[in-house]
């Protein structure tokens, strides 16, 4: 999975982003049976007191989403997205643009954000 979520991210960015990016999220989204989807945003500003940050959007991948299917509660996906976040931190080919920005964040768009990077050296 890891590999398909990186194509996807990796097809994202590779024409840079936009100028005044604050911080990332990827938007988690339950699809129904089994299935669920992420979203990146580069908002132009970053709380950590207060997710609503996540709406000041100043690009987004829209409807190019990665999907991926996992049995089981909301909260494995949450985790699976994490997982997913973290390795692309640690081993992606823009990891560098990604970890410089304050904050990269994942939740679901009607819920709390979580905060899994930047990751330093």
């Amino acid at each position: 999975m890891y590999e398909d979520f990186k194509e996807w991210l990796d097809n994202i960015l590779k024409n840079g982003l936009p100028e005044g990016g604050a911080a990332v999220n990827f938007n988690i989204y339950e699809e129904g049976e089994n299935r669920w989807s992420l979203q990146f945003i580069l908002a132009s500003e970053y709380d950590n007191q207060d997710d609503d940050w996540a709406c000041e959007e100043i690009f987004s991948s829209e409807e190019d989403i990665f999907e991926f299917e996992l049995e089981g509660p909301w909260e494995q996906a949450q985790e699976k997205a994490i997982e997913l976040i973290r390795e692309y931190l640690q081993n992606g080919s823009k990891k560098d643009l990604l970890n410089g920005y304050t904050a990269v964040c994942t939740g679901f768009v009607d819920g709390a954000l979580m905060r899994v990077g930047p990751l330093k050296d």
